[in-house]
């Protein structure tokens, strides 16, 4: 590694996409890399924030612990640009 050293080691990373139950593929991809970090890395603390499509509600799994809603920007939103997940 040309004399290079590791920095401290990954302790928490936070996933932003789509996530099952949604049904497409960055949903299912997002959702299948969580799975394979926890699965690498069982001490890695690993987090998803959802990326919402309007009024939709979702019921997602544990590890989506915000949900985003997408539309227009923040100033021109009547309420907060995200939701504590429900699941």
């Amino acid at each position: 590694m040309n004399g290079a050293t590791a920095g401290p080691e990954l302790q928490r990373i936070a996933l932003l996409g789509t996530c099952v139950p949604r049904r497409c593929g960055i949903a299912t991809f997002t959702d299948d890399l969580h799975h394979a970090l926890a699965n690498a890395r069982p001490k890695l603390s690993a987090m998803t924030i959802a990326m919402t499509d309007g009024e939709n509600v979702y019921a997602y799994p544990p590890h989506v612990s915000i949900g985003v809603q997408t539309g227009p920007p923040i100033g021109a939103q009547k309420g907060p640009p995200f939701t504590m997940a429900q699941g």
